[in-house]
């Protein structure tokens, strides 16, 4: 198995494992608490890695400090979006939350095509629009074959 190939698989697995304890996490601490522990922690993770890799990075960005503008506004929609998304696992379920990451991944390389060209070429193929109806159509089964299931 090449490095590609592991790493898409660690991000499988890691993924679900995340949403059961993203879950917990948000029926036992406040949703803003939980973001902060969460952010703070990776932020600061983040930035040891950057001082001992990439010091050439932090040399980007004195140089040019409108970068430091875009970077906020980015982790201002990453903070945004990580608040209403732990938030709304706290009145649904972890299996809900896996469900609605699978519906939303078309709507995200659709959102992602507007920027990237790469992702372009992927929304120009018949493929992605069949695999997005797949994805879809068996979120949709499961959640309506769930709901019958528990009578």
């Amino acid at each position: 198995m090449n490095n590609e190939n592991l790493i898409r698989l660690t991000y499988i697995v890691l993924m679900g494992f995340g949403f059961p304890i993203m879950r917990y996490m948000s029926i036992h601490f406040e949703t803003l608490n939980n973001n902060a522990v969460r952010f703070i922690s990776g932020g600061l993770l983040f930035v040891f890695i950057v001082l001992l890799k990439y010091k050439h990075e932090i040399l980007k960005i004195i140089k040019e400090p409108s970068i430091i503008l875009y970077l906020l506004l980015l982790a201002l929609f990453m903070t945004g979006n990580m608040y209403f998304f732990i938030n709304g696992l706290k009145y649904t379920s972890a299996l809900s939350g896996s469900i609605f990451a699978i519906m939303a991944m078309p709507l995200a390389v659709i959102m992602a095509a507007i920027f990237f060209k790469d992702e372009r070429e992927k929304v120009k193929n018949i493929s992605f629009y069949f695999g997005s109806f797949l994805s879809l159509l068996g979120s949709f089964i499961f959640v309506i074959y769930g709901e019958n299931s528990s009578e």
